[in-house]
């Protein structure tokens, strides 16, 4: 089908934003990216995500992704002691309690809620802990992300880097990442569970 010198393509488009923190854009940039889309997408589905820890999150963001159907994937490693061993401000809080305010908003403006857990040394000798404590919340779906990292070494060290190429073989795990057994066995107890 042809409108205006385009053609139109078939099938559901997906946007996602992720990686440090979109909402810093800002809520007039995701409200202008929503009314391109269907501008320029007329008939077709937008599925639209987003990452973020929630922290800017109020009424007046909640109301519009529930609105323009946003799922959004929301970072929580379980509770405060082990969400703030590794999630902490510039002054040094944790902010486990900041990031579970956020998600009263969001079930009460009924955004669809995905909680991401990052899988560290802190958090993978108490997967029963995390798990209860996110369904005392109310998460539905859970995605558990292994944390695995790299030291730098050589050319990155010189440069001033802490972190190398995760593929790179013979270097270290960074002592919060998790090893593959204790990661594997997190996953077969919330699952058992």
């Amino acid at each position: 089908m042809h409108r205006r010198g385009r053609t139109r393509v078939g099938g559901d488009i997906s946007l996602a934003f992720q990686g440090g923190e979109p909402t810093l854009a800002g809520l007039e940039f995701f409200r202008l990216a929503t009314r391109l889309a269907r501008r320029l997408a007329p008939g077709q589905t937008v599925r639209w995500s987003l990452q973020t820890n929630g922290l800017l999150l109020d009424d007046e963001w909640c109301r519009f992704l529930a609105e323009e159907r946003f799922l959004v994937g929301w970072s929580l490693d379980g509770p405060a002691r082990l969400h703030d061993a590794y999630r902490r401000d510039r002054q040094g809080r944790g902010s486990h309690k900041v990031v579970v305010g956020a998600l009263r908003p969001m079930q009460q403006h009924g955004v669809e809620v995905n909680v991401l857990v990052a899988v560290h040394a802190e958090n993978t000798a108490y997967p029963l802990e995390v798990y209860h404590h996110l369904r005392g919340l109310g998460a539905r779906h859970l995605q558990f992300i292994p944390v695995v990292e790299r030291e730098a070494s050589g050319p990155e060290q010189a440069l001033g880097l802490r972190l190398g190429a995760p593929e790179s073989a013979g270097r270290r795990r960074t002592p919060w990442s998790v090893p593959p057994e204790a990661y594997g066995e997190f996953l077969v107890r919330v699952f058992d569970e």
